[in-house]
């Protein structure tokens, strides 16, 4: 997920957003504003420092960022120059305004990519575990089909939810430059009517999408950006993929085929989701840049692992075709699900 999640620059959320957060505000008051005269003449010094709770809440510097930009206001900073702090939109020093325009688009972004992480994960140990499990399938005896395909479908329910999270991120992922948009023209109109066409197309610029096949906004929103479309061509073909292997899943838990026609559609699904999957490691490798150069970094180092767990994958795929095979096809799909 780090691997496919655009990295944006920054160092803490706009400050609006810390308005919201009671421990900052608290500790803002504390630093800045002098406390009430006590009983016993005591000071500020007895209030209490809040800085080790906001470093466990791991939100040091976001607080930093707050409280510089609150203090330059304290200090008498006009509010064009605070604003301006806020919503930078030079390509060279991109800030949080760049990149969330609103507290709403810093929320929605942040959650997203907590789920997307949640859901990987837990998806990958349910498919990790029933693979390996499955080695043993003799010794399960009436458990194995609990703790193997039950197991596959947990994961893959875990990786739907992820998949498509991921492209609701990346089809409406914008930043402030292209959030206010360019004005058109709009000729002759009078100011009520240019008005409303300006709200129309404001409306329609904000709206969010949750269609995950909405492959135009998407590539057009990320080639405004300059991120390229392969944030969302790895997200879109991680989604498919889910669904392609979870037909051979349905034909296995739903024994309405011959066993003949069963064996073909869990063969062929299974084989087309793998390729699926594959060409969503190679789009985060193109992203990352893993063919161009050789850094080391988290995004890196993902996109390596997701390419090597799509080629287990295939190889687990083919291998599942022969009965003879089936406790190798197995341990391909564990060491596969184990990097994703």
């Amino acid at each position: 997920q780090g691997a496919l999640v655009t990295r944006l620059p920054g160092v803490g959320p706009p400050p609006s957003a810390m308005t919201d957060l009671g421990v900052h505000a608290q500790l803002l008051r504390q630093r800045t504003c002098p406390a009430p005269a006590s009983p016993t003449g005591a000071g500020a010094a007895e209030l209490p420092d809040l800085m080790d709770r906001i470093e466990q809440m791991g939100l040091t510097e976001e607080y930093m960022a707050y409280r510089e930009r609150y203090l330059g206001w304290r200090m008498g900073k006009s509010d064009s120059l605070v604003k301006s702090e806020v919503s930078d939109l030079s390509p060279a020093n991109p800030g949080w305004g760049h990149w969330y325009p609103t507290l709403e688009e810093w929320q929605w972004r942040r959650t997203l990519a907590y789920w997307i992480a949640v859901t990987f994960f837990e998806g990958s140990l349910f498919f990790t575990f029933s693979s390996f499990i499955g080695v043993y399938g003799a010794s399960l005896g009436h458990l194995r089909k609990a703790v193997t395909t039950w197991g596959y479908a947990a994961g893959k329910v875990n990786y739907v939810v992820c998949t498509y999270f991921m492209c609701l991120e990346t089809i409406n992922m914008t930043n402030a430059e292209f959030s206010a948009g360019s004005k058109v023209d709009l000729g002759s109109q009078s100011d009520e009517e240019s008005s409303t066409a300006d709200d129309s197309l404001e409306a329609h610029r904000r709206r969010f999408r949750l269609w995950p096949f909405h492959w135009r906004t998407a590539l057009r929103n990320l080639a405004h950006l300059g991120i390229g479309p392969w944030p969302y061509l790895a997200s879109a073909v991680y989604f498919i993929g889910v669904w392609a292997y979870a037909v051979g899943l349905v034909v296995e838990l739903v024994p309405i085929l011959s066993e003949d026609a069963e064996t073909q559609v869990v063969f062929w699904s299974f084989v087309a989701g793998s390729l699926f999957f594959l060409a969503g490691g190679v789009f985060e490798c193109i992203e990352n840049g893993v063919f161009r150069r050789c850094k080391i970094d988290s995004g890196y180092i993902g996109a390596v692992l997701n390419t090597l767990g799509g080629i287990m994958f295939l190889v687990g795929s083919v291998m599942g075709y022969s009965a003879d095979l089936a406790v190798q096809a197995d341990v391909a799909f564990g060491i596969g699900s184990a990097p994703f």
